[in-house]
């Protein structure tokens, strides 16, 4: 196994598979539960089917909307926090991997405080990536884990809130 550099695994995709097919299927689901709850384009027919929808089932249909959402908000928020605490733990990992290289090369050679044979780059345009790094992984962490649910949560309340003005 190999050790990313902290900064490498802050910005690696958090998401598997399974939570970014999770998260698609929430954030369609929610888009389309927008659309229908702040339109108000409840269907009150289903010619192909025969079916025609009164007040009482356009109000269940918005309520099983929300429960559709509900469930995808429930199931993005399982699958994605096992996805954030797997990327939060590989980067402790590498940490703790980099603070043993380090400790291991200064208990191997002892140098003086005054040893200035260790250069760092002294300006700033030659550290931006790394002052950038954190920032962006916060940011994509926001977008990826809290934007979906978020989304959920503003669609259940407006389907609910459209189900109530039916009535």
């Amino acid at each position: 196994m190999s050790i990313h550099p902290p900064l490498q695994v802050s910005l690696l995709d958090p998401l598997s598979e399974v939570s970014r097919r999770e998260r698609r299927m929430l954030l369609g689901i929610s888009a389309l539960s927008l659309f229908i709850a702040k339109t108000k384009l409840v269907p009150s027919k289903i010619s192909a089917l025969g079916i025609d929808f009164e007040q009482a089932d356009q109000q269940a249909f918005l309520q099983m909307m929300a429960f559709v959402v509900i469930y995808f908000v429930i199931a993005f928020i399982l699958y994605g926090l096992t996805d954030f605490l797997s990327w939060r733990l590989s980067y402790n990992e590498s940490i703790k991997a980099v603070y043993k290289e380090v400790f291991d090369e200064i208990l191997e050679k002892p140098k003086s405080i005054n040893d200035s044979s260790t250069s760092y780059p002294k300006d700033w345009v030659s550290k931006w990536p790394n002052n950038l790094a954190m920032p962006a992984s916060v940011a994509r962490a926001m977008f990826e884990f809290l934007l979906p649910v978020l989304v959920g949560i503003y669609a259940i309340y407006n389907l609910i809130s459209a189900a109530n003005q039916i009535s």
